[in-house]
């Protein structure tokens, strides 16, 4: 058995503390899982920073256009601004919960919180992808109810004008929303294998000369 410096017996791992040790499949479940979640997060800003810093010359009447169409938009989409803040706070929990699932990955004490976190951000992944399904779906009904209130000609130059930003977005227009859109349903799929392999674990201990053994069934 390894033994530190001082002769006190340590895991394979190098903690010489009492721990536990999950599978090596959950814990890398669980670290993939964090990393996808991470880099959806960086896309996401990188994205933003992209559409909030790209600019096009484009006609006065061209922009009037877009204006009066986004501001249809906006008005009929206030109802549903709470939607917006829902998903926000779901993806902070998410993110929060995976940091908290991988910070008790070995410790014996929170291994009740360990659980608790794999659990909670499958909830709340899932309460996401509904809260936003249901957005999308507010969306689309919201441009389908345009050509009630709109002109055709204005929607034509509205849609231009979108058109025309998405190709100034390049990357980081539809295929860095589908990326991210990947990202968390991967990140989702590896919290529900590291909740199928949170069983069973093994409890290190140095007391007495013994080393791994394993854990009570009761978590």
């Amino acid at each position: 058995m390894p033994r530190d410096q001082k002769g006190r017996s340590s895991c394979e791992c190098g903690r010489n503390s009492p721990h536990l040790h999950y599978s090596r499949n959950h814990d890398l479940f669980l670290r993939m899982g964090l990393v996808s979640l991470l880099l959806a997060w960086c896309v996401g800003v990188v994205q933003l920073f992209v559409k909030n810093s790209t600019s096009l010359e484009l006609s006065e009447g061209a922009i009037h256009s877009y204006e009066e169409v986004a501001g249809k938009i906006a008005a009929s989409a206030r109802a549903y601004e709470y939607l917006v803040i829902l998903a926000a706070f779901e993806t902070f929990a998410v993110v929060l919960l995976a940091i908290v699932a991988v910070w008790t990955l070995h410790s014996i004490d929170r291994r009740r919180r360990h659980l608790a976190a794999i659990t909670g951000n499958i909830v709340f992944s899932l309460g996401r992808i509904a809260t936003m399904s249901y957005h999308s779906w507010v969306n689309a009904q919201i441009l389908a109810s345009l050509r009630d209130v709109v002109s055709q000609a204005v929607l034509d130059d509205a849609l231009q004008v979108e058109e025309a930003l998405e190709q100034a977005y390049g990357f980081w227009g539809v295929p860095a929303d589908f990326l991210v859109v990947v990202l968390l349903f991967v990140s989702l799929g590896l919290f529900l294998a590291g909740l199928a392999t949170i069983r069973p674990f093994t409890l290190w201990e140095d007391a007495g000369g013994r080393g791994p053994h394993s854990a009570p069934r009761q978590v």
